[in-house]
């Protein structure tokens, strides 16, 4: 009963053809089902790209940053006020298939034309948005810092002769920015303005010049606590500083007796203000004091920063906001990598007002078209900010001066808050500062103690220029206060335009020293310099942690130590008292500005706090 051979070979072949064809039916299937997803998907991309094509044929321009009173968003539109508009006027649908959605992965540098670097255009983008030329970003995500080599990314700036090493480039050098690496006039607008702000050279050639200046901050370091005369350019014949017996000509002096009340100009005293103003004579350490000392000594003027745009020069305090503030600077200059930490960076060491020449210096703080600007901070949280930052040593945090803090006071580890505050309280700083560490003298709440904790007053000649000061703003309401300061150009140039990424933590982090440009997508928003809470100074607070947590704006460096939300659990009465003891004078501006929404100008605090001020604004006012 066996079948035939050639019956066996003809059903195999059977079974095989229907193998065969169930295989090629099945992969026929698997493949109709990948091009329609192909099919599927192109669709979606073409929907949403076909309009960049048209309009970029039609203008040359595709993505831009459309700004808002609420913020830049960057989309496919130009301005307007009911929404996003086509580059034919007519009001995107609100449909998702042609809304340019927050999600899309089309990159800015996909379609950036020139028109971006062009103010007047409505495309304009600040060059630091502007795509780099350096090598993949990927790199410093995926690779272990100690194997980037970061001549592929950052380089010294054009025109220095220092070597700096290779492993130092990513610190000492500007990254992702060619232009700082090319071009010489970086990041000036000329050679006029390169060579009015370039360094006070002279104590680098002239061992006299060098020893004068030495003396100077000597001299006044040996000043512990030097007096506040809050007004020093109102008073006739002190320190060198004088005035003219007689009112400017052509100049209104109101006669009305001060009431009491802030921002109500009672007395026309501007033309006083920036009068004869001589800090090489005044009782402070006078600028360039930082030549020689980074700690206690370094002189009053040592975080002033200018913005030559808006002639606008900033007087920095460390613990309020410094480190962003350096950073918008780094922004303005188009430095791609302006989220990095700037304390390293070359560039921002260029418009320093501490750095340049004395000539220079006088000019600035006598030219009535420059405006000074500062932001204070409660003494109670910043004082805490320091020492969760820089004196306690937990999960990384104190450096050198928690190293010295111990080291003197003989403590075997970090102090508590209390023996911190106590310490600070009775202790007094040893000047002047003398060769070796240039951090000796940290201790004391005093004129050479460490920056982070002496007295905001004592900082950019606030103790005895006061009405200088043209813009004294609060922490509490930096958003509103920062576009005062920073109202016309400078606001519409770069203001409105500051951009944080995200910060990525774990594998993903980037180094702080070579942090990427942002990689703008449409969709994205820019909410402004200082214009979301966690800008505002040092990132400080829960709260508002949690607010820009949702918004995904977190800046790139910055010492965030939740301070804010931690004065009720480190402070006790006795403690809060001890501080305002020690920092009587920072409370005295503080109380009178925390509460106020708009700037105060100095003169209005001069007026307010000093009675020797009052007599001296009722004797020119009559003169």
């Amino acid at each position: 009963g066996r079948r035939p051979a050639w019956l066996m070979r003809k059903m195999s072949m059977r079974n095989q053809v229907q193998r065969r064809r169930k295989k090629f039916v099945q992969i026929l299937l698997v493949v109709l089902v990948l091009c329609i997803a192909i099919i599927y998907r192109s669709a979606l991309i073409i929907r949403n790209i076909i309009p960049l094509i048209v309009s970029s044929t039609r203008s040359h321009h595709a993505i831009i940053l459309r700004w808002t009173e609420d913020s830049p968003i960057v989309g496919l539109s130009q301005n307007s006020d009911d929404g996003p508009r086509n580059y034919d006027n007519t009001v995107f649908p609100t449909s998702p298939w042609l809304a340019p959605p927050p999600h899309i992965t089309i990159q800015v540098d996909h379609f950036l034309s020139n028109e971006t670097a062009n103010t007047s255009s409505p495309f304009y983008l600040p060059e630091a948005l502007q795509p780099s030329e350096s090598a993949n970003f990927t790199i410093l995500q995926s690779t272990p810092f100690h194997k980037i080599n970061f001549e592929d990314f950052c380089c010294p700036l054009a025109g220095d002769e220092s070597k700096i090493k290779p492993h130092r480039l990513c610190w000492q050098g500007v990254c992702h920015t060619p232009r700082a690496c090319r071009d010489s006039l970086y990041p000036f607008s000329g050679e006029g303005e390169k060579e009015y702000f370039r360094f006070r050279d002279d104590i680098l050639h002239d061992i006299n010049a060098k020893r004068l200046l030495r003396s100077r901050c000597d001299f006044r370091n040996r000043m512990i606590t030097p007096p506040y005369k809050w007004c020093k350019q109102w008073l006739k014949n002190e320190g060198g500083t004088k005035h003219s017996d007689s009112v400017a000509e052509g100049v209104v002096v109101a006669t009305a007796p001060f009431d009491g009340k802030l921002g109500m100009n009672p007395t026309h005293l501007e033309q006083y203000n920036h009068q004869n103003i001589d800090p090489y004579a005044a009782h402070l350490p006078p600028p360039g004091c930082s030549h020689f000392s980074y700690g206690g000594g370094s002189g009053s003027y040592h975080h002033v920063i200018l913005f030559p745009l808006a002639k606008l020069a900033f007087c920095g305090i460390p613990k309020v906001g410094i480190t962003q503030w350096i950073q918008f600077l780094r922004f303005t200059f188009g430095a791609k990598d302006y989220q990095a930490s700037p304390y390293s960076k070359p560039d921002q060491r260029l418009l320093r007002f501490d750095l340049m020449r004395e000539e220079v210096q006088k000019e600035i703080l006598n030219d009535p078209e420059w405006k000074f600007a500062v932001f204070m901070r409660d003494p109670a949280e910043r004082l805490l900010s320091t020492y969760l930052d820089k004196v306690r040593v937990n999960s990384g945090n104190g450096g050198m001066e928690a190293i010295h803090f111990r080291n003197v006071y003989n403590f075997t580890e970090s102090p508590t808050f209390e023996e911190f505050v106590e310490t600070i309280a009775k202790n007094k700083t040893h000047c002047p500062v003398r060769g070796g560490s240039k951090r000796e003298n940290l201790h004391g709440a005093d004129w050479c103690t460490d920056p982070h904790w002496r007295p905001q007053t004592m900082a950019c000649g606030i103790s005895e220029f006061l009405p200088r000061i043209n813009y004294v703003g609060s922490l509490n309401h930096i958003e509103s206060q920062t576009r005062t300061i920073l109202q016309g150009e400078l606001w519409e140039r770069y203001g409105k335009y500051f951009h944080w990424n995200t910060k990525k933590e774990g594998k993903n982090k980037e180094p702080e020293c070579a942090s990427s440009p942002p990689q703008l997508r449409v969709g994205d928003s820019l909410y402004g310099f200082q214009q979301h809470p966690l800008d505002s100074g040092e990132n400080i607070g829960k709260t508002r942690q949690s607010q820009v947590a949702k918004s995904k704006s977190i800046g790139a460096h910055h010492h965030a130590t939740g301070s804010q939300s931690k004065v009720d659990e480190y402070y006790t009465p006795r403690l809060r008292r001890l501080v305002k003891e020690t920092y009587r004078r920072d409370y005295q501006l503080w109380e009178l500005i925390r509460d106020e929404k708009d700037v105060v100008s100095g003169s209005d605090l001069a007026l307010k706090i000093s009675g020797e001020c009052r007599d001296a604004a009722s004797q020119l006012a009559k003169a």
